[in-house]
């Protein structure tokens, strides 16, 4: 604000702040480039996180169904009680209705209702769903798998498992779903429900219904579950239901991936005010005498800040907008499926007013520098002198001698240079050598200790009831067994067995279980053993005896240290009925000789499986660990998902699904990782840059009184490459011997503490493309510099050395 008897001088600063850009080339090319990089990162790290957010929730209907809970074996009064709950959005219902077999192919037909298809991401591509009772809606692949040219209207036969004789539908519409395109032998099929009903309806079979509830979308996976529980228990239903957490993860947002880009964001701010930061105080250390001189012709303190900080203002308005424009190209290159338009409304602004504050903090103390000069300070000060020794040894004068002294002459600002080079080094290599060093297969592999493949009773079965009820009619049964027996390339299948247990008498259902072991186990658990003293397995059998495989957890579950002898009385569960019974400690395991890949042979409570069938009659399988011989892994999911398809309450786990998320965890981790370091980088390699360049254009007068002496354009050229190569060199012998320290350190840490599988490889690929960027930008930009200045510095007048 102008006071009345002041001077407006707004229009005179903006001018001389134009002007002093215009001939200041370098500082305004450097700091317009720190800009837009900074406006284009920030840009960029905003719409990647927009886009992820926008990425999962448009993909959560398909991969995960857009329902909120699912309750399983609903009865039609339950039915009828939920479906009028105001709290219920949209509700669907589907029914299983058997497995239909062609040769390899299996299409499992249900009937479901629109709702139902909504909810799981299902469309129908053509037709409508059907109505009448022998009506099909079906994928057009499982027609295109049996080499059938069928449309709708025309009719299909579908042989159900148990039946003789196929059963003909007429095709009503063809559905789409998230595995259509791929190569698979299993296939949906939806019946109408008149269908349904005229092969026993309600009476016969036991639907699933699933759910939306109104405004839910936003909460959490424990609110959820309390929501879905409120409404269920309104309807009368004594089920727990399963809640869709993987929707609701895909759907909001996490704190850590918010936290990355709050992060990533504030180290791109840090960087770029440094960085600009440097650039304004070296020109207006170089521009001293200019100031001065602005002093002398009446300029006050405040025009002379008004001054600078328009400069910033000039150079963000020149850099900012196309940095933002440029940001959001990249943007949309990298995630197009979750670019919206609609996002420029409010990164545009938030990228500009963060890169405004940047520009304007950074300028903000070296514009009170300029102000602060008096003419008197300004004329005396000379830079070169500031830091010169003076030494009365003599000296042998070479290119390589005047490039230590200029380098030992600014140790501050090249110790600067340094650090942040090592800064990126650092972080470059020590994570690298922790990714190198890091196998998807062997991540995997943690889960799978005993095959490729793990059969078990499934989450729904155990979320609804208890282990004891569920074992009452164990879907792992002999039979199942036998013809997991029949698989190709099968070399061994290992059952887990386990007894449900609870610690208070009390108790009506299990709390815990207890893990089964066989004879042939005893000689591991007998080698990561506290206690020298070891007992066969017939007298553990013989005297109930127990092994405690996890004594952190026995302290945290029974508050107590477990001893040898010590004895141990739990309510033992056998299906429908239960008793007490009373077990000996007769071992107890080192956790700290256990291997990762190996602490999944143990569990709190290790009991021998022929205790635990003399203790109960029911089956205490868990379940099937499956190897088979490599070749024949992908031949061996074929047909152990094809006998799988008809039994309820089962579910497979593949070492090849686990490998393939583990790969896509550490390519995602890499990208974010590489691309933070990267950031990083780029303001160190800019920082490099204008050391550089500040340098030699600060020296000119340096140079040409070296010139003048007789020194060649080429030693002068040496000696200028050689400080920017000390520099450089510097940096790097540092960066890896420090980073490749820190990544042994931090992998010899992880693989012995929570990541065996780690073994340690120094990422040479990365270091030396590392390597190869700064060297190579150093005797570019150094190159480029001189190359500038060369008129100037090849015929020196008498001015410039002056």
């Amino acid at each position: 604000m102008t006071l009345p008897f002041e001077n407006d001088s707004c229009a005179i600063t903006k001018k001389l702040a134009i002007a002093h850009l215009k001939r200041k080339r370098l500082q305004k090319n450097l700091s317009k480039f720190a800009i837009l990089l900074s406006a284009v990162l920030m840009t960029v790290v905003l719409f990647i996180s927009a886009g992820i957010i926008e990425v999962n929730q448009n993909d959560s209907n398909s991969l995960t169904g857009s329902y909120h809970a699912m309750l399983s074996g609903i009865r039609q009064t339950e039915y009828e009680r939920i479906r009028q709950d105001e709290r219920i959005e949209s509700l669907g219902i589907t029914v299983p209705m058997g497995v239909g077999i062609e040769g390899e192919n299996r299409i499992n037909l249900s009937y479901s209702d629109q709702a139902t298809l909504s909810l799981n991401g299902l469309t129908i591509t053509e037709g409508d769903l059907p109505i009448k009772e022998n009506e099909i809606l079906i994928e057009k692949d499982y027609l295109d798998a049996l080499n059938l040219n069928a449309g709708i209207g025309d009719t299909v036969l579908i042989t159900l498992e148990n039946e003789d004789s196929p059963t003909e539908y007429t095709i009503s519409g063809f559905l789409q779903t998230t595995a259509s395109g791929t190569n698979r032998i299993l296939y949906a099929g939806i019946v109408s429900e008149q269908n349904w009903l005229a092969s026993g309806g309600w009476e016969t079979h036991t639907p699933t219904i699933m759910f939306r509830i109104n405004g839910a979308d936003n909460l959490g996976t424990k609110e959820m579950e309390q929501a879905a529980l409120e409404i269920t228990k309104d309807a009368g239903i004594e089920k727990t239901p399963l809640v869709n957490s993987a929707y609701l993860s895909l759907r909001n947002p996490s704190f850590y991936m918010i936290g990355v880009a709050a992060v990533v964001i504030a180290v791109i701010l840090i960087a770029s005010i440094l960085v600009i930061h440097s650039i304004f105080h070296v020109s207006i250390l170089n521009e001293i005498h200019s100031f001065g001189q602005f002093r002398t012709i009446g300029m006050t303190t405040k025009q002379i800040k008004s001054m600078v900080l328009k400069e910033g203002s000039y150079l963000w308005i020149g850099s900012a907008p196309i940095g933002v424009v440029l940001g959001t190209l990249i943007g949309y290159i990298l995630i197009p499926s979750g670019f919206r338009p609609f996002c420029i409304l409010w990164i545009w602004p938030f990228a500009l007013l963060l890169t405004f504050l940047a520009v304007r903090f950074s300028v903000r103390k070296p514009a009170k520098i300029a102000a602060s000069i008096s003419p008197v300070e300004a004329m005396k000060y000379d830079a070169v002198i500031k830091n010169f020794r003076s030494s009365s040894k003599i000296h042998r004068v070479s290119p390589h001698s005047l490039a230590v002294k200029q380098i030992r002459r600014h140790r501050k600002k090249n110790i600067l240079t340094v650090a942040s080079l090592v800064l990126t080094g650092i972080l470059l290599i020590g994570c690298s050598s922790v990714l190198s060093s890091i196998r998807a297969e062997d991540m995997a592999q943690q889960g799978f200790p005993n095959g490729q493949f793990l059969v078990r009773i499934s989450n729904e079965e155990l979320i609804n009831q208890p282990l004891e009820k569920v074992q009452v009619n164990n879907p792992l049964t002999n039979s199942l067994k036998d013809e997991l027996m029949t698989i190709s390339g099968l070399e061994t299948i290992r059952e887990i067995h386990n007894l449900p247990v609870a610690v208070e008498s009390s108790a009506m259902e299990s709390d815990a279980a207890m893990v089964g072991f066989e004879a042939s186990d005893l000689s591991f658990y007998q080698s990561v053993s506290m206690d020298s003293e070891h007992f066969s397995y017939q007298e553990l059998v013989k005297q109930n005896g127990i092994i405690v495989g996890r004594p952190d957890d026995f302290m945290e579950t029974f508050h107590t240290e477990p001893q040898i002898g010590q004895t141990l009385s739990l309510k033992v569960f056998n299906g429908n009925t239960s008793q007490q019974a009373t077990f000996t400690i007769m071992g107890i395991l080192d956790s700290s000789r256990i291997s990762d890949q190996d602490m999944q042979k143990t569990d709190m409570l290790l009991l021998p499986v022929e205790t635990m069938q003399n203790l109960v009659n029911c089956s205490t399988v868990y379940e099937y660990q499956i190897r088979v011989s490599d070749e024949m892994e992908t031949q061996a999911e074929t047909e152990l998902r094809q006998i799988l398809q008809g039994n309820a309450g089962v579910q497979i786990d593949t070492l090849s699904a686990a490998v393939s998320e583990a790969k896509n965890f550490l390519i995602g981790f890499q990208a974010v990782l590489l691309t933070a370091i990267a950031l990083l980088g780029c303001f160190a390699v800019l920082n490099l840059s204008n050391t550089i360049l500040t340098g030699i254009i600060a020296r000119r007068k340096e140079f040409s009184l070296f010139r003048s002496v007789g020194m060649t354009y080429k030693q002068l050229s040496a000696m200028v490459q050689e400080e920017g190569l000390v520099i450089s060199i510097s940096g790097l012998i540092i960066s890896i011997l420090a980073g490749g320290g820190i990544g042994m350190f931090l992998c010899n840490f992880l693989q012995r503490e929570t990541m065996s599988y780690l073994n340690y490889h120094f990422p040479v690929a990365t270091t030396a493309i590392f390597a190869i960027i700064i060297l190579g930008c150093t005797i570019l930009i150094t190159t480029l510099a001189l190359y500038q200045q060369r008129k100037r510095l090849s015929y020196p007048s008498n001015d410039t050395v002056r």
